[in-house]
């Protein structure tokens, strides 16, 4: 019996030891949402696949759907976040918040390019950009809001809209000067969100 071969870009959000040599992938990937998968004997030290599927990597990986869920057969390292954040503390934390932010709010496998996209953007954004003192504050908050935008957590108001707007002119120490408020957006929408 043959399977088909999906592949597609993912952030490895996290993953677990599964036996002796196995792992378990929570990975949110570009073309099915999140996706829960297993790779074998990927813990060995002769795996091909072991440097490509480390937490916080962004990979494309190949995957293949059995009776018993998803199976990584293959995969690509693109870059990884700890990689390149790692000298930048504070850069490398807005990283893992935006990470931390999808595995407590994605559910399910659902297609959603434009967050997949939004994410991806952020990263780019964080791996490039050098900001300015302030900026970066600013940046954190316009990206978790986009986030909770994309997964239908804001409303349509006037504050949500400006937020819209700072995103696409990347204007974060305005962001910054707006925090207090969107600080209080961000919590009364995880509050609503009850996960």
């Amino acid at each position: 019996m043959s399977y088909r071969i999906y592949t597609t870009d993912a952030l490895i959000l996290r993953s677990a030891t599964q036996g002796e040599a196995n792992r378990f992938f929570w990975l949110y990937t570009r073309d099915f949402g999140l996706v829960y998968a297993t790779a074998q004997s990927v813990r060995k030290h002769k795996s091909k696949l072991r440097y490509a599927l480390q937490d916080y990597m962004y990979s494309s990986v190949s995957l293949v759907r059995g009776k018993r869920g998803w199976r990584i057969v293959g995969a690509q390292p693109q870059w990884s976040i700890w990689g390149e954040l790692r000298d930048d503390s504070r850069k490398l934390a807005v990283g893992l918040n935006i990470l931390s932010l999808l595995r407590r709010l994605v559910r399910g496998q659902a297609r959603d390019v434009a967050l997949f996209s939004s994410v991806r953007a952020s990263f780019d954004e964080l791996r490039t950009r050098e900001f300015a003192e302030g900026e970066l504050g600013g940046f954190e908050l316009v990206a978790i809001l986009r986030v909770l935008d994309l997964l239908g957590y804001l409303g349509s108001g006037e504050l949500e809209e400006h937020a819209r707007n700072l995103w696409e002119s990347r204007e974060w120490e305005e962001a910054e000067a707006k925090r207090k408020v969107f600080i209080k957006t961000i919590n009364a929408s995880l509050r609503s969100s009850q996960l």
